[in-house]
C-alpha cells in the first residue's frame, strides 16, 4: 500500500483541526506549524509527530474514556 502524502498547506489545515479536537488550550498562532510539517510523510504521521512535539494528547477525552472503559472491562 502506497502512502498518500498531501501538500503542506492542506496538511496544515488538517493538523490544526486534529490539535484543536485534542486540546482546548491549543492556539495555532503560538506554534509555527509550517516549520514542523514534514512534507515527506502522511497527514496522520504529521499529526501524531507534531502533537507529541508540542505536548498535545494523541486522543480526545472521549477516545481516552472509551479506551479506559474497555481496559476496565478487560477487553
Amino acid at each position: 500500500m502506497t502512502k498518500r502524502v498531501m501538500n503542506p498547506g492542506l496538511q496544515k489545515v488538517g493538523i490544526i483541526a486534529y490539535l484543536k479536537a485534542r486540546s482546548e488550550s491549543f492556539q495555532e498562532d503560538l506554534v509555527d506549524l509550517t516549520a514542523l510539517i514534514d512534507s515527506t510523510i502522511t497527514l496522520t504521521e504529521n499529526c501524531m509527530n507534531i502533537a507529541v512535539q508540542i505536548g498535545v494528547p494523541l486522543e480526545t477525552p472521549s477516545e481516552q474514556n472509551r479506551r479506559w472503559l474497555s481496559m476496565a472491562r478487560g477487553q
